[in-house]
């Protein structure tokens, strides 16, 4: 088990060094200059394996500095993942432009595709910070009659841990609560896998959960079904 763990830590990180490198080479073949220096170099070598250090160093700690680290890490992958698809489009472009004699700056190619690449980063993370709810309507067979007309909510791909966490996560069950839903579904990632404050977290559900935000069924007859209900 921490040989497959050993090997699949270095494919990744193999794999992200080598989309720095891939960075590097765009930024300095565009644009020259600082982009190419040995300051950028080393740069972009240590943000190359911050994400893989700052999770190895997170499953064990939940203290500010690994948060923080953690955090930085994660915004830095969002953002280097635009940034590696604008360095492969600008090589695209710029064999386009050289094909077809159009003339178009190294430099200015650049501009347009990592600017593009840093708003869709910028929208990216503000876009991750808006909650949404999509109502649907289920047509189930066979439904017992005592779960007709009910309403469910669904959770999923919470990651609470050193980015999301307790406040991220009383804003959820705000929305929640608004929906009054007779029952709660969670499908899945409700951690995000690194150490935490789990206790700290559970007050909120603890709090969604208590009598005073729960609306008991109306009859015994519904209480039953539910209690029979899977799940």
């Amino acid at each position: 088990m921490r040989s497959r763990l050993i090997a699949f830590i270095s494919i990744v990180q193999t794999i992200l060094f080598l989309g720095h490198w891939l960075l590097y080479a765009t930024w300095s073949n565009f644009w020259s200059g600082m982009a190419s220096s040995f300051a950028m170099k080393a740069a972009l070598a240590l943000l190359s394996v911050s994400f893989v250090g700052a999770s190895l160093r997170g499953w064990h700690s939940f203290r500010p500095l690994a948060r923080i680290a953690y955090a930085a890490a994660a915004v830095w992958l969002g953002i280097f993942s635009y940034c590696f698809w604008a360095a492969i489009l600008c090589w695209i472009v710029y064999g386009v432009s050289a094909v077809l004699r159009l003339g178009w700056a190294p430099a200015h190619i650049a501009d347009v595709l990592f600017g593009a690449a840093v708003l869709a980063s910028v929208y990216g993370a503000i876009n991750a910070g808006v909650l949404r709810v999509t109502r649907l309507r289920v047509a189930l067979s066979g439904l017992p009659p005592q779960w007709r007309g009910r309403t469910a909510a669904m959770l999923s791909d919470l990651h609470l841990g050193h980015v999301r966490n307790q406040r991220f996560l009383r804003r959820v069950l705000r929305e929640v609560k608004q929906l009054q839903p007779d029952v709660v579904f969670i499908a899945g990632d409700l951690y995000d896998g690194t150490a935490g404050d789990f206790e700290k977290l559970a007050e909120p559900w603890e709090e969604f959960l208590s009598p005073a935000h729960v609306t008991a069924p109306a009859s015994p007859s519904e209480v039953s079904a539910e209690a029979r209900a899977p799940g």
